[in-house]
Formats: C-alpha cells, sequence, structure tokens
C-alpha cells in the first residue's frame, strides 16, 4: 500500500473492535470519509464469513459523488486492481465486491430517499455518512438489520459534519467513550469530535482558509463546520430538516383525538395550524407510531379573532366535531388585552368556539420560547420523522421552506409586506410545545451487540 499519512484518532478508529456504535463528529476536509472506508475494509478483512454489509448515505447523488470516489482512492492506494481484489457494480443500489481469495463480501450503498432499497437483510456492519443529514428513522431501520451472527464483532459507525442541533447531536454529541446497560448487557459507544485542521496535510494549500472566507463570519458554522462541535446555526434556511417532498399525510382529522389550534399573532393576516398527535405510518419509511400532523390552516385572509375562528369551523364541521377536545395554544402574546379582540384574543377565541363545540380550553403558555429554541424544536422533530405536514397545506409548506435567518442574529427574517413566517411560527409554537413531551435524548436506536 502507497504511503498514506493519517492523524491519530485514524488509528485509534480502525483498532476499536469493542465498541457497538462509533460516532465520528467532524470538520469538512477532515478526512472522516476516508476514515471509515478504512475501517469498513479493515473490518470486511477481520469479519471474512459474513457476506454482506450496508453504507448508507442521505442520497444517491452522495453515494455516486461522495462514498465511491472515496472506495476508489483507497483501491489506487493499496494497488487494487477492479475484477482481482474487487468488483465495481454500477446496478441499483451500487455495490462493491470484495474479494479475500477465500471469501466474497458485497458492501450495497444505500440512500435514505430510496427506502424501497432499505429492505430485510442480515448484515454485519453498518457506515452512515453524513449522519447529520440523514432521517433518524432511515438510521434506526438500518441499524435494525446489523445482527448476521457470522461476525466476529459487529459495528455501526455513524459520521458526518454537524448539521444542527438534531439526533446526530442527541446521539454523538459526547468525546471518548460512554457505557450503559441495556438489558443486563453493556452497550459501548464512543464519540470522536475531530477538527479540520487535523487532516490539514492532506488538504489543497489555502483550503481551510477558503472555507473560512465563505463562513467564517458565523461562529457557529466555524465550530461545526471547521472543529466538528454541535451547534446552531442560526443562518440561511431556518428548518432545513423539513423535507417538502417527504414529510407529508394525507390523513383527514379524527373526530376523536384532541385537536389542536395554534396560533401566531403578530402581524395580520393571523394565522393559525391545526394539528392533532395521531398514531400513523410514516409515509416514507413505513414506520409506525405517535407523529404530530396538521390536519388544518388558515387562508391568510383572516384579519381579527372572528374572521380566523369561523375558518377554522367551516374546516372542522361541528356536526362531527362537536365533543372533539379542542385545545387553543400558540402566541403567549394571545393573552393580553388587543385591539383585535374585546378581551384577550385567547378569551375571545375560546368563546367563539364554545359556541360550537363542547370542550374547549386554552392551553397557550404564559411566555414565549426564544426563537430560537421553537425552531429547534420544529427541526427535532422532522429530524426524528415525528412531524409530518397536509400534502394540502401550501401556506405551511411554503413557510417552512423559505423562512430564513437575519443574518447575524437570532431572529427570523420577516420582508416587509410578505407574511410567510406566520404560518411557521404558528405551527412551532405548537411544536415546540409538545416537543416537551417527547424525550429524545433518551431514545436508544436497535442495539447491535456482539453475535
Amino acid at each position: 500500500m502507497a504511503n498514506l499519512e493519517v492523524a491519530p484518532w485514524v488509528g485509534e478508529l480502525l483498532n476499536d473492535r469493542t465498541s457497538h456504535t462509533i460516532y465520528t463528529h467532524a470538520g469538512i476536509g477532515s478526512g472522516k470519509t476516508f476514515a471509515h472506508v478504512l475501517k469498513h475494509s479493515n473490518w470486511f478483512l477481520e469479519n471474512q464469513d459474513c457476506p454482506l454489509s450496508w453504507w448508507l448515505e442521505p442520497t444517491h447523488t452522495l453515494v455516486e459523488q461522495g462514498a465511491i470516489p472515496e472506495w476508489k482512492k483507497y483501491f489506487d492506494l493499496r494497488n487494487w486492481k477492479e475484477g482481482r481484489e474487487y468488483r465495481l457494480l454500477n446496478s441499483k443500489p451500487i455495490k462493491i465486491y470484495l474479494y479475500s481469495g477465500l471469501n466474497t463480501h458485497e458492501i450495497a450503498f444505500l440512500s435514505a430517499d430510496r427506502p424501497e432499497h432499505l429492505v430485510a437483510a442480515n448484515i454485519g456492519a453498518l457506515s452512515v455518512d453524513e449522519a447529520g443529514s440523514t432521517k433518524a428513522a432511515a438510521v434506526e431501520y438500518a441499524v435494525g438489520r446489523v445482527r448476521d451472527k457470522r461476525a466476529n464483532y459487529s459495528q455501526v459507525w455513524m459520521f458526518g459534519a454537524p448539521q444542527g442541533m438534531n439526533h446526530f447531536a442527541d446521539k454523538a454529541n459526547f468525546q471518548g467513550h460512554k457505557e450503559s446497560l441495556i438489558e443486563g448487557i453493556k452497550f459501548l459507544e464512543r464519540s470522536f469530535e475531530i477538527s479540520t485542521y487535523e487532516n490539514e496535510n492532506n488538504l489543497a494549500p489555502g483550503y481551510i482558509a477558503r472555507q473560512l472566507q465563505m463562513f467564517g463570519h458565523n461562529p457557529n458554522k466555524v465550530l461545526s463546520w471547521i472543529y466538528g462541535k454541535f451547534t446552531s446555526f442560526f443562518e440561511g434556511r431556518a428548518h432545513p430538516d423539513y423535507d417538502s417532498a417527504k414529510d407529508r399525510h394525507e390523513l383527514e382529522a379524527d373526530p376523536g383525538t384532541v385537536l389542536y389550534l395554534a396560533w401566531d399573532f403578530n402581524v395580520q393576516p393571523l394565522a393559525w395550524v391545526a394539528g392533532q398527535r395521531r398514531y400513523c405510518i410514516d409515509p416514507l419509511y413505513l414506520t409506525d407510531g405517535h407523529r404530530y400532523i396538521t390536519v388544518g390552516e388558515s387562508s391568510g385572509s383572516s384579519n381579527t379573532i372572528m374572521d380566523g375562528c369561523a375558518e377554522f369551523i367551516r374546516q372542522f364541521d361541528p356536526k362531527v366535531f362537536e365533543t372533539t377536545p379542542i385545545r387553543i395554544t400558540g402566541d403567549a402574546n394571545g393573552h393580553s388585552r388587543s385591539v383585535r379582540a374585546s378581551g384577550s384574543c385567547y378569551d375571545d377565541a375560546k368563546r367563539y368556539l364554545k359556541e360550537f363545540y363542547r370542550d374547549v380550553k386554552v392551553i397557550a403558555p404564559a411566555v414565549n420560547p426564544e426563537v430560537a429554541v421553537r425552531v429547534e424544536a420544529t427541526n427535532k422533530a422532522f429530524s426524528y420523522s415525528l412531524a409530518l405536514v397536509h400534502k394540502d397545506h401550501k401556506n405551511l409548506d411554503r413557510s417552512l421552506l423559505v423562512t430564513a435567518w437575519e443574518a447575524g442574529t437570532k431572529n427570523l427574517k420577516k420582508p416587509q409586506g410578505e407574511d410567510w413566517t406566520h404560518w411557521g411560527e404558528a405551527f412551532g409554537y405548537w411544536i415546540s410545545q409538545m416537543m416537551e413531551n417527547e424525550r429524545l435524548g433518551s431514545i436508544i436506536l436497535p442495539t447491535v451487540m456482539r453475535a
């Protein structure tokens, strides 16, 4: 093999055969993907009786443009020839076959946006690249396949640059070793926090300086994308974990389930979003569980509480929803007296709705959570596939797609004359309140134990 200079942490990664899951949160250009090519290949050489492992990327494009070039670089460094030591099959999914002389091992390169390829299989190891950009549901499904008893030891490797405070942060935001007891078995985890500077000798001159020139004005991005630390970005799109093509549903409101009505009162027009916590199947990964789904939204034409309530009543026929518990929440400013209402906004909303529904209560908090807290809760809900937007809710969909941070602040950008932020904020008030009851940090993905 040609001479290769790697950072000391790579040697530690290669020599770790006892951790069940290893996380690497690292700066861009830190060599994390290639390091895990080395790890994955080394694992194959030590587990030759196991015929199959997986490599997971967020998209098929990243398989083609990210993972495969790194594997080809590895083959070149080892002077391995295609057809002799390995074979690359450009199928769907792409596969690499490794030949040891005694056994053949298949690595299937799967994309999280093609769940039809995440079919039932027994694998011995799993690499998850760009883990912060991959939905938790896809990771959970793939980890559940790591169960081949023929492996001498099974491992999951999750790695990538931090992408905000999502499910990857919940799992990997520590350094060193972590041990927990699960069903009487010691479950071992390890996390590496790696800086781009640790791979500087393998980068083009001026690479780091160019990156700092691009995003150096944002201290949190420097911490994440250079030093590998988990932070919130406060720049660019506010809801990057929302995928308009995937995080959607077609369910209609259920009269037997609590119906939440969440308001944003900051400016006109008044905006509201209606939602429910429903036991349903994720439309992409077909996993079941409770999710927060939207079942109604305002049109954007209401300027008074009465108008907004009238819209709600038209959408939720009292003949059907008369006994449905209605819980009003949203912007804490609705507790204050308003020129739009005879009392407070919430008092008026409750009074109007009680004329048509038997069980109406206001549950809005007295104080709004900070904008950053709301946005982070919303992103985390989408990251874990806990939130879904109805396919017909165009106002909320647009709001989540285009709402952005005001540069250099922790405030959302609100251009004069535009109203797109309102629905996302109404939704965020509700989701942040609901997510207080979700113990995401304690969620254990399917465990990988020694065979």
